[in-house]
């Protein structure tokens, strides 16, 4: 899946686990990404593909890491 896509498939694993946004990573890399990214507790942006994602890490306080 891609961009809202991704929100949609880790919304239906979390209505039947006992875990919730906030107790999820999510590494991205590219802007549809960002969807994800945004609901998650720890976010990770990793080799972003798009400045416009790393604006957004940087303005949200995201971790950014460069491999």
């Amino acid at each position: 899946p891609l961009g809202k896509g991704k929100v949609k498939v880790i919304k239906k694993l979390l209505d039947e686990t006992h875990y919730d946004w906030h107790d999820l990573t999510f590494y991205g890399d590219h802007w549809l990404d960002r969807f994800l990214l945004s609901r998650v507790g720890k976010p990770i942006v990793i080799n972003a593909t798009s400045g416009r994602l790393r604006r957004m890490a940087k303005r949200r306080g995201w971790l950014m890491e460069k491999f």
